[in-house]
């Protein structure tokens, strides 16, 4: 009788398996399958195929992908600057390559932008000139691979961002700045400030400004962090003599060539040194035997100086209208404003009494031509 009983026990427990199963496979047909694909709007489908740490806060699908190749996603998410680390690892070992660069640049870039550390801003930057300038000529990124752009703008963020200071202007300094793996000796030729009679000082970060009332915004794209100086007079400068504004702005382009940048990685000390550029003399920087577009703001360089110049606006306006004489220039002999006010008052009363004198104007008849009678 025992026996009977744990062989029916066994067949009852064998039919509530086959039940279960039975329900399972029910389960997942009416939920349908976990893999596959839903039609949407192919600009959703591109959007989700460029987003990337500069757009959307998000890495690219290019970055997750190689992080998760190396099983370091989810590490990323929860101990970010540990998965930096084994990464970077991967990248010394030789057991990666320009995918793990360009991965390590943009979740470099994308910490810091959460955490604010600008070492890691700088070795966004480093990672970045890593994978845009290989080692061997062959490991070279296709023009066409949308990476080299991104890189390029991970690159001149990260640099605008890393010699920022608390002012928000961009402080170019010689100096020994840190990394999270070690540490970038930096130098810059103080030469480089002057501009004619003018020495460059006051670096905005004009990408970081939205331009209005211009109708075009012209950026050339290259690389570099593109900034706004103020070229103020050199000592001993006769500024009336001078046919730059006191004050004005100058596009310019700060880009840190690294020394042996691959090897500097894996040691964890580099050298580098600040380059400026200015837009009216250069356009492009030699970069490893080739010629490389600076990225220059112009729009954004004139709309700052315009707005800041609120006295020219109104030294315009108000000498326009005749209540002021800027400079007390004397034109035709006329010494007094008030010429410029009488007439000022005639030209606003042509159109103010056109409504009356226009009604005493004699017009002849319509010809019938016209009216079609």
């Amino acid at each position: 009788m025992a026996a009977e009983r744990r062989v029916s026990t066994w067949m009852t427990s064998r039919r509530r398996a086959a039940v279960a199963l039975v329900c399972a496979v029910i389960g997942v047909s009416a939920c349908g399958p976990p893999i596959g694909v839903v039609h949407v709007d192919a600009k959703r489908v591109q959007r989700s195929l460029t987003e990337s740490a500069l757009s959307t806060g998000h890495a690219s699908e290019w970055s997750r992908n190689t992080a998760n190749g190396w099983g370091l996603l989810d590490r990323y998410a929860k101990e970010p600057t540990a998965a930096l680390s084994e990464l970077r690892e991967i990248v010394v070992s030789g057991r990666g390559g320009g995918d793990e660069l360009f991965a390590l640049s943009e979740l470099s870039f994308l910490y810091a932008e959460k955490s604010k550390e600008k070492p890691h801003y700088l070795a966004a930057a480093v990672y970045a000139y890593a994978f845009l300038i290989p080692r061997h000529p062959e490991d070279l990124p296709r023009a066409i691979d949308p990476r080299v752009r991104l890189a390029a703008d991970l690159y001149n963020r990260a640099i605008t961002q890393a010699f920022k200071g608390p002012s928000g202007t961009v402080e170019l300094a010689s100096g020994r700045y840190p990394l999270p793996f070690g540490a970038v000796d930096v130098t810059i030729d103080s030469d480089s400030f002057d501009w004619g009679d003018r020495r460059l000082t006051d670096f905005q970060p004009i990408a970081e400004y939205a331009v209005h009332g211009m109708r075009n915004r012209y950026r050339f794209p290259g690389v570099g962090a593109p900034l706004a100086a103020r070229a103020v007079p050199r000592p001993g400068v006769d500024v009336s003599s001078s046919f730059l504004a006191p004050n004005m702005r100058v596009a310019t382009t700060a880009f840190l060539r690294l020394e042996n940048v691959h090897d500097g990685i894996a040691s964890g000390q580099l050298r580098g040194n600040l380059e400026l550029y200015k837009a009216s003399d250069d356009e492009t920087v030699r970069v490893n035997g080739r010629d490389v577009p600076l990225e220059i703001e112009v729009t954004a360089t004139i709309a700052s100086q315009l707005g800041a110049a609120s006295f020219m606006w109104s030294n315009e306006i108000w000498g326009y209208l005749g209540t002021k004489n800027p400079d007390h220039v004397d034109l035709l002999l006329m010494k007094n404003v008030r010429w410029a006010q009488t007439f000022t008052i005639v030209y606003f009363l042509f159109f103010l009494l056109m409504p009356w004198y226009t009604t005493l104007d004699k017009t002849k008849p319509v010809p019938e031509r016209v009216t079609w009678k």
